[in-house]
């Protein structure tokens, strides 16, 4: 299972060093800072085979400054994780575990728009339904729970049917909960878990493929247009 899993993390990890251009709407997640900021959006991808549930956690760091800054961002992941491990942009020593359960990332963050995530996994309840659940440490405008998997169903108490908009259009399935608050416990759940691995390695890498593309291309538009329909020169 550990090959396996270091497979996955391979898959959903986007390039150590992109950085994006744009701001995606401020979040609530952090003390207030006009300079840098956390999303306010956040998407979990999440996978499944046999053994277990695999996740990827991501968000974005929005650096408006000139310059690299230091700065730590908190996020927790759904209470029955088993495993995880650093993602996109995020290297070891800069992952860290509070008292309260909650992940912290210190790191410094280049200027623009810099997308992380952290990697989890979660047993399966096998021949049933599996359930989990998660506590915010802090507001969030909108947090989605999506997979590629035609088979797997997600659902949850006050979730509806939704996926982010840099998904549309392909085969993704997902639910999402808006104005989520601090604290607020929310439940997961997730059937129709496949019967094997290779549907989970074949659309781990379409997911951040496409993600990687859809975000891309979002950056670019938006640059374009904030520079009057100019892209910026290199110098």
């Amino acid at each position: 299972m550990r090959q396996y899993f270091f497979y996955l993390h391979i898959l959903l990890a986007l390039p150590a060093k992109w950085t994006l251009a744009f701001p995606l709407g401020e979040s609530q997640t952090e003390e207030v800072d006009s300079e840098i900021f956390g999303t306010a959006s956040h998407i979990v991808i999440l996978q499944a085979d046999l053994e277990h549930i695999a996740g990827a956690y991501y968000l974005g760091v929005n650096n408006r400054g000139l310059t690299p800054r230091a700065w730590q961002l908190r996020l927790r992941l759904p209470a029955e994780v088993d495993n995880f491990s650093p993602g996109s942009n995020v290297k070891a020593d800069e992952l860290g575990l509070d008292q309260d359960g909650s992940l912290v990332i210190t790191k410094k963050f280049p200027p623009g728009m810099t997308l992380v995530s952290v990697l989890f996994q979660l047993p399966v309840d096998r021949g049933q339904t599996t359930a989990f659940t998660l506590k915010p440490t802090s507001a969030i405008e909108g947090l989605y729970f999506v997979s590629a998997q035609s088979q797997l169903h997600l659902s949850g108490a006050d979730f509806s049917t939704a996926i982010p908009p840099m998904l549309a259009g392909g085969d993704y399935k997902g639910i999402a909960k808006f104005k989520v608050d601090a604290g607020e416990l929310l439940h997961i759940e997730v059937s129709g878990i496949p019967q094997g691995r290779l549907s989970l390695i074949v659309t781990g890498i379409l997911t951040a493929i496409i993600l990687a593309i859809a975000m891309l291309w979002i950056a670019s538009r938006r640059e374009f247009h904030r520079h009057g329909g100019h892209l910026p020169s290199a110098s």
